[in-house]
This record gives C-alpha cells, sequence and structure tokens, in this order.
C-alpha cells in the first residue's frame, strides 16, 4: 500500500475534518524527515507507533489495549514498509538516472 492509501484508512473512521487532517499531516512530516535522512528509522517507528495508538483508542475507546497494540504494529510496519520503498526507490532512481 502506498503511504497514502495507509494514512486514509487510518483516518476512515474519524468525522473531524481538522482532527483528520492534523493526523495526516502529522504523518506526512514524519514520513518527509525520514526520507530526507533527517530522522532514523527507530525515532519514526515510535513515533509512528504513538500516533496510531491514540488514533485507535480515539476511533474506538473500548478496544482492549492487547488489540490496539497489534492493529497499531499492523498499521506502523505498512506504513514502514512505504517509506523505505519510497526512500529506496527515490535514491535507485537518483543513483542510475542522473540528470
Amino acid at each position: 500500500m502506498s503511504v497514502q492509501q495507509v494514512i486514509l484508512n487510518l483516518i476512515s473512521g474519524i468525522s473531524d475534518p481538522a482532527d483528520r487532517m492534523e493526523i495526516a499531516r502529522t504523518i506526512n512530516m514524519i514520513y518527509q524527515a525520514f526520507i530526507s535522512g533527517r530522522a532514523n528509522e527507530d525515532e519514526v517507528r515510535r513515533d509512528l507507533l504513538d500516533i496510531v495508538k491514540t488514533v485507535l483508542k480515539y476511533k474506538d475507546p473500548f478496544l482492549p489495549k492487547e488489540e490496539i497494540d497489534k492493529r497499531a504494529n499492523e498499521i506502523v510496519n505498512n506504513l514502514m514498509l512505504s517509506f523505505k520503498l519510497r526512500k529506496f526507490g527515490r535514491s535507485g532512481f537518483k543513483k542510475y538516472f542522473r540528470f
């Protein structure tokens, strides 16, 4: 999945447009920091896990902690995979196709 698809799936149950925008903007900011090399993988994973857990708790406050942790880890793994594919795709493109 692309970064945008994962973000849209995450915020799909939130009805307030301001909250949706803030969550998407925050994840995109973390994504840009990772792509540019200003943040390492551990920092990005930790921050994403915090954000995703908060969003899941907001969407379903009665969800058990174990289920929140499980879902959050799955979503963060999808985000990190998307981030890495995009980052390495861009660096590979720049390496082999210099203009």
